[in-house]
């Protein structure tokens, strides 16, 4: 639940900054299902480093199928694909888990979120960005990384 929480903040963030640049059709349509030929397209699309069909796919199975094993295997092909939106998803995904690897590659897509200049992520690289954070406070609160992140 608290994933689909993040997951939910993080795409929200990424539509007021979409707003912010104008781009008005970013999750003006939150219907996420796709219907069999279009869920094929856009797989096969993404398979070939579509970074857009394979978010859709991604937002697909996270919410419209609510099926979070194959929703974060899309996630990890859409930030394959180089999207910023969905590494720093695939961060936001990944820097709850409770082992130090998920969270290590937590930290991977993070920074590469940045670099590619994903708002969200330059922001958390601020907070969360060092190998030392992963088993630190960022606010004297809350972990950066692990179950007790959210």
């Amino acid at each position: 639940m608290v994933i689909k929480q993040l997951l939910y903040l993080a795409l929200m963030l990424a539509a007021a900054v979409a707003g912010a640049r104008g781009d008005p059709g970013f999750l003006a349509n939150t219907n996420y299902f796709l219907n069999a030929e279009q869920l094929k397209s856009n797989v096969s699309s993404g398979a070939l480093g579509n970074s857009n069909a394979a978010e859709r796919v991604a937002l697909h199975f996270e919410y419209a199928m609510h099926d979070e094993v194959s929703a974060g295997r899309w996630l990890a092909i859409c930030s394959e694909n180089g999207s910023a939106r969905c590494q720093f998803l695939l961060y936001s995904k990944l820097k709850v888990a409770s082992d130090l690897i998920s969270q290590s590659r937590a930290l991977f897509w993070l920074r590469k979120a940045a670099v590619n200049r994903d708002e969200g992520a330059m922001t958390m690289l601020e907070l969360c960005g060092s190998l030392e954070k992963l088993v630190s406070y960022y606010d004297g609160s809350r972990p950066c990384y692990g179950p007790d992140s959210e």
